[in-house]
């Protein structure tokens, strides 16, 4: 994985929920067109109002416009606490209603909400040593739920 990559797809990742998608988060990008034209926009400014913000056309571009080669982020600040709640769910309406549920009760301390069903859990206790069923009944899915914030 390179951020270069990442930025080429608009890779929101597991916490797109609490930090948002990369455009918010690349302040300046430098890229290699077709014809090997260097393209420097690698500002660290969070605010920029010079003529065209040319970076919003590579992000997300899958690379047919160009290679990214160079990004100035801003990385948001580790956060202070982390907790991890793992739910079983009988249903897909379940997992559904236990997201709606997250986010009306967990608001901005809300990271990240995952779902996986019984065969990923299966086959990652199956190829993955040291791990074990958290729970002593399957469910068809499950809700993973993390939250973070300063305390």
């Amino acid at each position: 994985c390179q951020i270069g990559g990442n930025v080429s797809t608009n890779a929101g990742g597991l916490r797109l929920l609490r930090y948002g998608s990369l455009h918010g988060s690349v302040l300046g990008l430098e890229v290699v067109l077709a014809d090997g034209t260097i393209i420097d926009a690698l500002s660290s400014l969070r605010k920029n109002n010079t003529g065209y913000d040319v970076k919003h056309m590579f992000i997300g571009s899958e690379g047919t416009l160009g290679v990214v080669t160079g990004v100035s982020i801003l990385a948001a600040p580790k956060p202070q606490s982390v907790q991890v709640g793992l739910f079983r769910c009988s249903s897909f309406e379940n997992v559904l209603k236990g997201y709606m549920q997250a986010k009306k009760d967990l608001g901005e301390i809300l990271s990240a909400v995952e779902f996986f069903d019984k065969q990923a859990l299966d086959v990652t206790l199956r190829h993955l040593a040291g791990t074990r069923n958290p729970f002593t009944e399957d469910s068809p899915f499950y809700l993973l739920v993390e939250t973070s914030g300063s305390c």
